[in-house]
Order: structure tokens, then C-alpha cells, then sequence
């Protein structure tokens, strides 16, 4: 994905977004952290502000983690992920709203299972799209 300036995506290093992260992973906070320090799961800034985790899954980029403007990231994380040669995203969100908003941007997410997390009163949402 490249503007015609620079690449809106670049690699964070994971002390840096670390913290901002935590909140949104929770209790898969350490066994992510492992991940990247393997380099299993990527960080990058998108636009110089906004956070993405990355992980691959075969053909299937999963979406681990995002903090930033949905509105402006989502396109971009989609044309990233089609020019690695992707046939879909995966993500798991906390809120139905999040389906809604992307799907609101022209993307065609579809809402996949639903499921209770490991902490008290969560649920989350697993969503997909074909690129």
C-alpha cells in the first residue's frame, strides 16, 4: 500500500504501541506480546497514528488488534492485504457497531460466529471479508 508520497504503513516497534494495545487485547495481551517477539504477529502505524496487529493464516490476514481511525484505515488495510496476495480478512471486534461502520464504508464484512471471552460479561465477534 503506497500513497504517492510515502508508504502509509510502517513498522512499530512493539515497546512503543505496547501499552495503547493492552486495553484492546486484554487477556490475549500475553500470548500476542510472545507472538510479535517472534515475529508471528506484526505492528505497524498506518498513517503515522493509527495501530494495526497483523497475523497470517495461510491465505487469511487476521486482523489481532486496531487502534485509530476505522474510517480512514479500513480501505487501506483491505488494498494492503489484497496486494500481499490475500483472498481475505479476519477479524475478531467487540462490538456489532464495528460490522456495521465498515460495512457503512463499502466493504462487504459479514459476520461469522459469535463467542463468549475468557473474561467476565465479553463477547466478541468473529467478521470476514473476501478481497
Amino acid at each position: 500500500m503506497h500513497s504517492k508520497k510515502r508508504s502509509n504503513f510502517k513498522i512499530a516497534p512493539w515497546g512503543r504501541v505496547k501499552n495503547t494495545l493492552k486495553p484492546i487485547l486484554g487477556l490475549h495481551f500475553n500470548e500476542a506480546e510472545k507472538r510479535v517477539l517472534k515475529g508471528q504477529e506484526r505492528v505497524f502505524y498506518i498513517n503515522e497514528y493509527s495501530i494495526v496487529m497483523f497475523r497470517a493464516e495461510g491465505f487469511e490476514l487476521v486482523v489481532c488488534a486496531f487502534s485509530g481511525d476505522l474510517e480512514e484505515c479500513a480501505h487501506l488495510i483491505s488494498a494492503q492485504a489484497k496486494s500481499r496476495g490475500f483472498k481475505t480478512i479476519r477479524a475478531h471486534i467487540s462490538r456489532r457497531s464495528i460490522l456495521r461502520k465498515l460495512n457503512s464504508l463499502g466493504l462487504k464484512y459479514k459476520f461469522v460466529e459469535s463467542r463468549e471471552c475468557k473474561s467476565l460479561n465479553c463477547q466478541e465477534f468473529v467478521i470476514r471479508v473476501e478481497l
